[in-house]
C-alpha cells in the first residue's frame, strides 16, 4: 500500500522501479519457501475469514463495553503475557481488537483519550518544509493504515521495539519544524541564541555560550 502512494504521488524512477522489482523478487522467494507465509492464500475461504474477522470485529465489544465500563484490569486484553501469570486475570475476556484490549485494560476513558489522540493527528496538517515534506507525507500515510489495522489485531501499542519507532514517526510527521537563516552581519553564537529564545534554559545557555 506504501509502494502504491509513493507511485501514484509521482516520486517514482528507474532506480526505484528497479529496487521495488528486487525486494518483491527476495519476498517472493522467502514467502514460496515458507508456509506460514503463505497464509494470505486463506483469503479465498469466506468462512475463514468469516470466523477471523468474528472474533476481532463483533457484537462482544458492545457486550464487554457495557460489563467492564472501567476496564478488566492491565492484561486482560489480550497482551502477551506468561503462562505463569495468566492464571491470575480474573475475567479473562480477549478479543483480536487493539482497541478492545484498550478498552479491557483502561477502560472507556482510555479507549476515548486514545480515539481522540487519533482525531488529533488525522486532523493535523502535514508540515510544508519542502526537504521533508516527501517523508512526512509518507509516515502519515502509514499512520492511517496502522490505525486502521487496529480494528481486526493486536499489538499496535504493546510492540517492542514497532510500537515506540510508530509514535516517533508520528511525532516527527506532524512537528513543526522551522527554516532559519543566518544573519553574516552577526556572530554564529548570536544567531543561534536568538534563533532559540524559544528553547529550554539550558539550551538558550549553551547557545549563548
Amino acid at each position: 500500500m506504501l509502494v502504491v502512494f509513493y507511485v501514484f504521488r509521482g516520486g517514482l524512477n528507474l532506480g526505484f522501479l528497479a529496487l521495488v522489482a528486487l525486494v518483491g523478487g527476495v519476498v517472493a522467494y522467502y514467502v514460496a519457501q515458507d508456509e506460514r507465509m503463505q497464509r494470505f492464500t486463506e483469503l479465498q475461504d469466506i468462512e475463514v475469514i468469516q470466523w477471523r474477522l468474528g472474533i476481532s470485529v463483533n457484537m462482544n465489544f458492545f457486550e464487554v463495553m457495557a460489563n467492564y465500563p472501567m476496564g478488566n484490569g492491565m492484561g486482560a486484553g489480550g497482551t502477551s503475557l506468561p503462562y505463569f501469570i495468566q492464571g491470575y486475570l480474573a475475567n479473562e475476556v480477549i478479543l483480536e481488537n487493539e482497541y478492545a484490549r484498550i478498552m479491557l485494560e483502561q477502560g472507556l476513558p482510555g479507549l476515548f483519550i486514545m480515539l481522540s489522540f487519533i482525531f488529533w493527528f488525522v486532523t493535523r496538517k502535514v508540515n510544508k518544509s519542502r526537504e521533508a515534506q516527501s517523508t512526512k507525507k509518507l509516515l502519515w500515510f502509514h499512520a492511517i493504515i496502522t490505525f486502521m489495522f487496529g480494528v481486526i489485531g493486536i499489538g499496535m501499542m504493546t510492540s517492542v521495539p514497532t510500537s515506540a519507532m510508530f509514535l516517533m514517526a508520528i511525532g516527527y510527521a506532524t512537528a513543526c519544524l522551522e527554516t532559519t537563516h543566518l544573519n553574516p552581519n552577526l556572530s554564529l553564537a548570536n544567531q543561534n541564541y536568538r534563533r532559540n529564545v524559544t528553547m529550554p534554559a539550558y539550551q538558550r545557555g549553551m547557545a549563548k555560550v
